[in-house]
């Protein structure tokens, strides 16, 4: 037996990024099932780090509690070498005030999962499974796709698009004939959650540079003394094959020899092996079908950097996919996706390469090199600050893109087009409450920000008024307006239009968008970044970006809706 279905978006896999993707598109309004061929989601705890990103992401997304209140906060890192301590960061020494969550969360990946699934759920969504794509088929009015059931029928399902993120051996990506170059690493790895009898810091990891190797060790439930060791091993199995998982005894006795300190297992929770690669497609879609996650890309675990950048992968495309569908973008917009994520593996595979060279050095001078430079280079609040936010993932951007856009008169600074929006508390005018800016981008519609500046004239107030009006009269259905002035410096002009004024007394978003004494306009894309910004205030730029970019014609837009008419 046969059954048919028509949907928007077909998610095949349901790991973090699968699970993102299927609960943004829901979040969109778009119609959307998401399937795995597993029978039950796995047990282990798999990845761990879930980086300060990916944090105001699961903000945006309505779900952050759970993830702060079942993970481990991560206040700092310990860097061993040559039997002594090298290196300690605490992230409250760095200033890291401009940051809602400064600092990154230890959680296994079953448990993010099932906080994932949960929020799924809460949106209407649930997990087929098992069920398996069997085949697909694309054309330019969309895809057919034949599922295989647990029962044993098949289901024809009807879709616009296919997101696959069905990971490392993706068998949309293989069907697809597409390659995934790269290489593995000669030497294996060993995974190991563990209860030690020993005291250990519980809100920091410990790395430690070994002559034989690298070892790690991270706080999973501290409370309980369980952390998760991993270590590189030189076992001898030819690379091609999975290595096979240690024995209880292999692991205590690598951490007897390596670890500085003593350390006694005294319970086994998880034992795994596995080798590194260093993989990635060239094109990030093929027709209907994009790809997502490790499907994608796969590369060493060193800085955390995997799921968190394939959650972002899932949260880059999902609001593209969902303006398409509405009716407020064109097609040209979905191009946006490899452009702009693909450069991010592409330099992603290049860091964890020379982390895990650097981490795993066999040459005994190099390694005393290493040693040396380590407490040099780690010691200084300049470089622990860019290590934070680099692995924290806010310096990623799409500035040399060809979707984002600015016209900027002002001094250069730090913050272009094509960055993260950065947050600021500011204070609502009507209701004198205090409100965030991260909250106003919640919306799952664009955001424009006029600025007044510091010293604005009345000609410049009424000049904001009108870009306001222009903005809403023509384009109300794909974007929400805020004026932001510092201080009530708006003369009544402002705030009586229907557009939310918001009250910067304390300068802050000012200084943090780099706004002086000039008005400016920002437009803030429903991902968080910057797509457009302009000083003085231009209504002419910003409507040539939106009608380049998104393929925006104000004559064919739906009419203006609220955001639960949107959702």
């Amino acid at each position: 037996m046969n059954t048919a279905s028509t949907i928007d978006v077909l998610v095949v896999g349901a790991g973090p990024t699968g699970l993102t993707m299927a609960s943004e598109l829901m979040r969109y309004g778009v119609s959307c099932r998401i399937i795995d061929k597993l029978p039950s989601p796995s047990p282990f705890s798999k990845a761990l780090g879930i980086q300060v990103r990916t944090l105001e992401t699961f903000e945006d997304m309505g779900v952050i509690e759970p993830f702060l209140a079942e993970g481990v906060r991560l206040k700092g890192v310990n860097l061993y070498g040559d039997g002594k301590q090298l290196a300690h960061i605490r992230f409250d020494n760095i200033d890291l005030s401009d940051l809602p969550y400064p600092f990154g969360v230890i959680l296994p990946q079953s448990h993010t999962e099932r906080i994932l699934m949960a929020h799924l759920a809460k949106q209407g969504g649930a997990v087929e499974r098992p069920k398996e794509l069997l085949k697909f088929t694309q054309n330019a009015d969309g895809i057919e796709a034949v599922l295989q059931c647990a029962d044993g029928t098949q289901e024809t399902v009807h879709a616009a698009y296919i997101i696959a993120c069905d990971g490392a051996s993706s068998t949309i990506r293989q069907s697809l004939g597409l390659s995934f170059g790269g290489d593995t690493y000669k030497e294996a790895f060993w995974a190991a959650d563990v209860t030690l009898d020993n005291e250990l810091p519980t809100n920091e990891i410990n790395t430690i540079f070994h002559p034989d190797g690298l070892m790690m060790m991270f706080p999973l439930y501290p409370e309980r003394r369980v952390y998760r060791l991993a270590m590189n091993v030189d076992t001898g199995e030819p690379t091609d094959k999975r290595p096979q998982a240690p024995t209880i005894e292999q692991v205590q006795e690598v951490v007897q020899k390596r670890a500085p300190f003593a350390l006694t297992i005294t319970e086994t929770h998880w034992l795994s092996a596995f080798r590194i690669h260093h993989r990635k497609i060239d094109q990030y879609r093929s027709g209907r079908v994009f790809l997502c996650g490790d499907a994608a890309h796969i590369h060493s675990p060193m800085g955390g950097q995997g799921m968190n950048t394939g959650i972002q992968d899932a949260y880059n495309l999902a609001w593209k996919i969902a303006s398409v569908q509405k009716g407020l973008a064109g097609e040209k917009l979905l191009e946006s996706y490899h452009e702009e994520r693909e450069p991010i593996a592409s330099d992603l595979l290049k860091a964890t390469d020379r982390m895990t060279k650097g981490a795993t050095i066999r040459n005994p001078l190099m390694q005393k090199i290493r040693n040396r430079l380590v407490p040099l280079v780690a010691g200084t609040e300049m470089v622990q600050e860019k290590m934070m936010r680099t692995m924290g993932e806010l310096n990623i951007n799409y500035r040399d893109t060809g979707f984002v856009a600015q016209n900027w008169h002002g001094r250069g600074g730090d913050v272009e087009a094509g960055d993260r929006a950065p947050d600021a508390v500011l204070t609502n005018h009507e209701s004198g409450a205090e409100e965030r800016l991260f909250e106003v981008y919640k919306d799952i519609r664009h955001i424009a920000l006029l600025f007044t500046g510091t010293n604005p004239s009345e000609a410049d107030l009424r000049n904001l008024r009108r870009i306001a009006h222009e903005l809403r009269e023509d384009y109300g259905a794909m974007l929400d307006i805020r004026y932001i002035a510092m201080g009530d410096s708006s003369n009544g002009i402002l705030g009586n239009d229907g557009t939310l004024l918001l009250l910067d007394s304390a300068q802050t978003a000012h200084e943090r968008y780099e706004v002086s004494t000039t008005t400016a306009l920002y437009l803030i894309r429903p991902d968080g970044y910057i797509g457009y910004r302009s000083s003085p205030s231009d209504i002419e730029g910003v409507i040539a970006f939106l009608e380049r970019t998104l393929g925006v014609n104000p004559k064919f837009l739906p009419q203006e809706q609220t955001v639960e008419e949107l959702a």
